[in-house]
């Protein structure tokens, strides 16, 4: 299948989720606000499909946000009613259709070599109180993205969020996201149990390339300018970028992430486990070491040492 094909099943997928989201009942809730794709996708058609080609070669993923205004509990209902849409939507695809969690294990949905597969990364957002979410994310979402349909004309746009700050509460985030995908491939590994290699690989292979993206705002000293765009063209000159923030040791993983972007289906079925494995806990190790406890000295001046170690689930 050719990408043009790929990127026609893609705007199919759009087509019929716009005209469902608009037949619901939750679009006529009044906390209902807009329903936006983010991300690559968004970039690469704002731009004339430019640099941030979704990855047709490997599993392309889109972004996919409601945003809605209300309660937490209002916010599940919404989970709830989105998640039920997708499901119905699935029966008229003659594709696949995989769910992305992240930094949660599992990921859900199983890919199928025979179809073209499409990864949805999916959250209901509560502007309600923007501050549970990173300035940096509110950022990304705003700076690239265009409106499926809305009840209220470029909603996001009014949710007040400028530069995205590196300070104590973005080192805050990295913590948590580091210590999330740290411990979610060890819930993967685990999981070989019952789940084929291909499968685990799977998992961790998308938990590899969210070190790498965050390992690329950690990489520069909080006084250089970081420009938050570069992480949604994360595959231009990243081998470079990691070299020379990080070393030859972190540019020889990126390039093995490069790799298997490239040949994807192929790879996942003939790589061992173990060296995925190995990849992903050199690269975190380097990226918390060379990244992040060196952002944690220029912002938290006064400790000797590192009070940001990360922690295991149990």
């Amino acid at each position: 299948m050719s990408n043009e094909e790929k990127y026609q099943r893609v705007e199919m997928f759009l087509k019929i989720l716009k005209e469902e989201i608009e037949k619901s009942k939750m679009y006529y809730d009044e906390a209902f606000k807009s329903f936006i794709i983010a991300g690559s996708y968004a970039d690469w058609k704002r731009n004339n499909q430019g640099d941030s080609s979704p990855s047709w070669k490997s599993i392309p993923d889109i972004n996919l946000y409601l945003i809605i205004n209300g309660s937490n509990e209002k916010h599940l209902a919404f989970s709830l009613e989105l998640a039920k849409m997708y499901n119905e939507i699935m029966r008229y695809l003659d594709f696949n259709l995989l769910l992305d969690l992240h930094p949660f294990y599992k990921s859900y949905g199983d890919i199928d070599v025979s179809k073209f597969n499409l990864q949805l990364t999916s959250r209901v957002l509560n502007s309600d109180n923007f501050n549970k979410y990173p300035d940096y994310c509110w950022f990304g979402w705003k700076s690239n993205y265009f409106e499926l349909c809305a009840r209220e004309k470029n909603y996001l746009d009014t949710i007040p969020v400028n530069d995205p700050k590196r300070d104590l509460t973005w080192l805050k985030y990295m913590y948590m996201a580091l210590s999330s995908y740290n411990n979610a491939v060890h819930m993967s590994a685990l999981s070989r149990v019952f789940e084929k290699d291909e499968n685990v690989f799977d998992e961790i292979y998308r938990y590899l390339k969210e070190v790498s993206k965050d390992g690329m705002s950690l990489a520069v000293t909080v006084d250089e300018k970081f420009d938050y765009l570069d992480i949604k063209r994360w595959k231009k000159n990243l081998p470079l970028f990691y070299e020379k923030y990080y070393g030859a040791s972190a540019k020889g993983v990126i390039e093995e992430l490069e790799k298997y972007e490239s040949d994807y289906f192929k790879l996942r079925l003939h790589t061992p486990i173990e060296k995925i494995v190995a990849e992903f806990a050199s690269l975190l190790q380097i990226v918390y070491e060379k990244g992040f406890m060196e952002r944690e000295k220029e912002l938290v001046k006064t400790r000797n040492k590192s009070q940001f170690t990360l922690p295991l689930w149990y």
